[in-house]
């Protein structure tokens, strides 16, 4: 039956009824288990991370062709291998053919980069020095690692702050689609921004928190937020949980801690502590509550300097005995646990991009999980697909199920976050920047190319208009991600022409209004919209 003919032969319901994103749940794990499938909790993690690279090369690449570039880099066909191999169901990968395919969406990023780095309008001196770009429609805030180079610069914008050592470290805020450069000469050098270290016995410190550690099981025991200093915003720890018997032959109940495993650490110990960075790793076991070592575990925590998020990695070794999570996937995994104090704490979740009410216990949101009680807790699932609740103040986040093999995970603790959509997506693009001998930037030396002025609207897509073998503007897919109304400004490094919303099959819906070279839109609560753009 055709969707036409369904129309034709039913009658309207008599009733009508929205429907919460709640009652829709998604059965692909269990599915996955039944099938025996591997990796169905990773395969969503790849997709999520590939996706963010290709549209970050998307974005570099268009960008490039806007300022001139001839050659485009080719995404196509590494766009339908990720959409062929990635879906729940999709073919299977080799561990060859899956690096493979991560290596070509790594260096199609640095071929875009290179690519608009060489579009840049240069003037002055040649001199040694780095360009980092954003492609993210956001301003972002980057820590390179070592800049290479020989001098570093004050900590005045877009320098937010500075180190000398042994490696020449940076944090940059670096605008909205466009660019910072730090040269060695052009850049104001001097003695550079000096703090105390980061990382200092079982605590990790910077501007907006504090992180302490637990010896006993070396998981996060609290994240205090400096605004409310006597409030414990959320712990962490790594858990296995299988569905035990009671003395008396009945099954515990689902929410019982008698299901989970202990933590139990036997190093925690500072192994990174800058002015700009620390880290703390944890190393440890695993153990049923009879004493089995269940797995071995290592967690390194990493915070930064002028950053509301902490980075967690995962790494999980093989314990005494075997592991074997079997059956069902919501009754045995293992998993990183999260609790906070607030019972009244709405919980709200990630679907396609927009935020949604997570009233649900079994909860799919591979974007990003919000706390949000008198202050806001983000997690960042890099990927991560599934997560439970338990109870009123606890969260599982699925890391190992049946099937699964990565052993490997990476996640973040947001704090007070106003726009966790976008810290969601910087989670998964590393820092992009290109070392150059060349002349600083024409003009200013830090500069966007595209600008929007609501920030609760995301852009997801980037692809240039051609005319006549001209690229003449640009289409832009735009998105509302926070559930509330959003009149948007589009500025673009050149003068806007015409503007015109379309549907995401390219009809025209209408113009819009262009004034001093800026269009304007408006976005109802999570609309998503296609913009074509000409100058």
């Amino acid at each position: 039956m055709t969707l036409q003919e369904y129309f034709e032969t039913t009658d309207i319901a008599p009733l009508n009824e929205v429907f919460d994103a709640d009652r829709y749940k998604s059965p692909y794990l269990k599915q996955a288990i039944i099938r025996n499938q591997e990796d169905p909790i990773s395969k969503s993690v790849r997709r999520q991370c590939r996706l963010s690279k290709l549209r970050a090369a998307e974005a570099l690449s268009t960008t490039s062709q806007l300022l001139g570039a001839n050659q485009a880099t080719d995404l196509a066909s590494l766009k339908s291998q990720i959409y062929q191999v990635d879906q729940p169901f999709g073919d299977e990968q080799s561990s060859s053919e899956s690096a493979a395919l991560d290596e070509s969406l790594d260096q199609a990023i640095d071929t875009a980069a290179n690519q608009l780095a060489h579009q840049v309008p240069r003037d002055g001196d040649v001199e040694n020095g780095c360009l980092i770009l954003n492609p993210c429609a956001f301003t972002r805030r980057t820590f390179i690692d070592d800049t290479g180079l020989e001098v570093v610069p004050n900590a005045q914008r877009p320098v937010y702050a500075a180190s000398n050592g042994q490696q020449n470290n940076l944090i940059v805020d670096v605008p909205s689609m466009g660019f910072s450069w730090i040269g060695e000469q052009s850049t104001d050098s001097g003695k550079p921004s000096t703090g105390p270290p980061m990382a200092e016995g079982m605590n990790l410190r910077n501007e907006f928190m504090e992180i302490l550690f637990s010896e006993t099981t070396g998981g996060i025991q609290s994240v205090i937020s400096y605004d409310q200093a006597r409030v414990n915003r959320v712990s962490q720890q790594l858990a296995i949980r299988k569905s035990v018997r009671r003395k008396d032959g009945r099954w515990a109940e689902v929410d019982d801690e008698a299901n989970y495993s202990v933590m139990a650490a036997d190093s925690v110990e500072v192994t990174a502590s800058t002015s700009l960075a620390g880290e703390v790793t944890s190393r440890g076991r695993i153990m049923n509550r009879d004493g089995t070592v269940l797995a071995r575990f290592t967690q390194i925590v990493r915070l930064t300097r002028g950053s509301r998020v902490i980075n967690v990695k995962v790494t999980i070794q093989d314990g005494d005995s075997d592991l074997s999570l079997k059956g069902n996937p919501w009754e045995n995994y293992l998993c990183a646990r999260f609790a906070w104090v607030d019972e009244a704490a709405n919980l709200y979740r990630t679907i396609n991009g927009v935020r949604h009410p997570a009233n649900g216990r079994r909860l799919e949101a591979p974007e990003y999980l919000e706390i949000d009680g008198e202050g806001s807790t983000t997690i960042l699932t890099g990927g991560l697909p599934v997560h439970r609740r338990i109870g009123y103040r606890m969260l599982d986040s699925l890391l190992v199920t049946k099937g699964e093999t990565c052993r490997e995970f990476e996640f973040g603790i947001g704090i007070d976050l106003k726009y966790p959509s976008q810290q969601a997506a910087d989670l998964h693009v590393k820092p992009v920047w290109v070392k150059q001998q060349a002349a600083p930037p024409k003009g200013n030396h830090s500069s966007w190319l595209f600008h929007l002025s609501a920030r609760n609207v995301n852009v997801t897509a980037w692809t240039p208009i051609h005319e006549e073998g001209q690229v003449v503007g640009c289409r832009l897919r735009v998105m509302e991600s926070r559930g509330r109304q959003a009149k948007v400004a589009l500025s673009t490094f050149r003068k806007i022409t015409t503007a015109t919303q379309c549907n995401l099959d390219h009809s025209v819906l209408g113009d819009c209004p262009v004034e001093d070279g800026k269009a304007t839109f408006e976005l109802s609560p999570h609309e998503w919209l296609e913009l074509d753009v000409r100058w």
